[in-house]
């Protein structure tokens, strides 16, 4: 995950993760985006929120998900939906924890 992505973003959208003395979560729309340039690995799903990358999809994930665009006749299309950022509250000194949470489902291997 892609810390100052996430703090950029919250800035932008006024989100206040700073002053939190809890737990605090926003919804904002991300783009999933299939991203099969890298010679390495042709499996990538990029999240996108406002023009930055805020993470990728694990391996399988991204190979199930582009299988779901695939089998949709959607390959290689970017795909939008909500996307829940939270913050845990700083405990002990410790970085402060991001997550993002999205509003999709993806089939997993049978």
């Amino acid at each position: 995950m892609q810390i100052q992505a996430i703090e950029q973003l919250a800035r932008e959208n006024g989100i206040d993760f700073k002053n939190a003395t809890t737990a605090q979560s926003y919804v904002l729309k991300a783009h999933l985006i299939p991203d099969n340039s890298n010679p390495y690995d042709s499996d990538i799903v990029s999240v996108n929120i406002n023009n930055h990358t805020v993470g990728y999809f694990d391996h399988q994930p991204a190979r199930n998900f582009l299988d779901q665009l695939e089998e949709k006749g959607l390959s290689g299309q970017a795909t939008i939906c909500n996307a829940m950022i939270t913050k845990s509250a700083d405990a002990d000194g410790k970085k402060p924890g991001y997550g993002i949470r999205l509003d999709i489902e993806i089939s997993s291997d049978a």
